[in-house]
């Protein structure tokens, strides 16, 4: 049964209300397909904008500062490479890889670690940061079709219950590097599932 029919008093609220109603269990397994709506939405140019550096979008790669926290001191040197199109798919999809962090990341993930870490705000309040700074609205659509009964039903073939706790590892994953508190809950989480 998909959210919007488990919850339909949901639909009326303004984004605000809705993203602090989302039960904490369900942000994780939907963050690949808001991330990605997110990064549809953002390119690299916007992220490296806000935070006084110059890209120039095109076709071609470019060598770029890493913005990465982790990356540990300013990036006098430019050590991270601006990827405009994903090299296995050729589609449109920017990210950054930094050869010193050797981390790649896309501009909604870029976007989290950086305000998480230097300024303290968790994914929820990622969503409304979006909003406000780049009138990118919350992708309610992703919420209320998700059917959380079925993804947390365990009768599926064994396959597929292996992909789903790969990928659900790879954003806890994610989580982690912005150091964020949903990390140590879902990481928990993770093991007493195991």
């Amino acid at each position: 049964m998909k959210t919007i029919d488990l919850h339909p008093e949901y639909v009326s609220l303004p984004d605000e209300e809705l993203i602090t109603s989302i039960p904490g269990n369900l942000i994780t397994p939907l963050m690949e397909s808001l991330s990605s709506y997110y990064d549809s939405k953002l390119n690299m140019q916007q992220v490296y904008s806000i935070y006084g550096h110059e890209l120039f979008l095109g076709n071609d790669q470019q060598q770029v500062v890493c913005l990465l926290p982790s990356h540990g001191s300013q990036d006098r040197h430019p050590s991270a490479r601006f990827y405009p199109v994903d090299r296995n798919t050729g589609e449109l999809r920017h990210a950054v890889y930094c050869h010193k962090c050797q981390k790649m990341t896309t501009p909604f993930w870029l976007l989290y670690k950086r305000e998480s870490f230097f300024s303290g705000i968790h994914m929820r309040d990622l969503f409304l940061f979006l909003k406000k700074t780049f009138q990118i609205p919350f992708p309610r659509h992703i919420y209320f079709d998700f059917d959380p009964q079925e993804y947390f039903t365990f009768t599926e073939s064994e396959a597929k219950q292996k992909i789903q706790k790969i990928k659900y590892a790879e954003m806890i994953l994610n989580l982690k590097e912005a150091k964020d508190s949903l990390y140590l809950s879902e990481l928990k989480r993770f093991w007493q599932e195991l």
